[in-house]
């Protein structure tokens, strides 16, 4: 999941989210609608998707960072 301030994030759809929310709209309609959720600090948020299975774990002993081991563009274009 991905929060408001994520590159990516479409603003309008987490405004009608808002909206939604305020016209007493069910999280599944929300969602349905938006992609938007409110996470447990009621802070609204949509998914990025994963591919775990693009993970390469690596078996040499120095650190790597996220981008040497994970593959998924989506994510960091939202958070470079």
């Amino acid at each position: 999941m991905a929060g408001e301030r994520a590159n990516t994030a479409m603003i309008s759809r987490l405004q009608k989210a808002e909206s939604m929310d305020g016209e007493a709209a069910s999280s599944e309609e929300i969602w349905k609608e938006t992609g938007g959720v409110r996470g447990p600090d009621h802070k609204w948020r949509f998914e990025i998707p994963d591919s775990l299975d693009k993970i390469n774990f690596r078996k040499d002993v120095k650190p790597h960072t996220l981008g040497e081991i994970y593959d998924n563009p989506a994510l960091y274009e939202a958070y470079p």
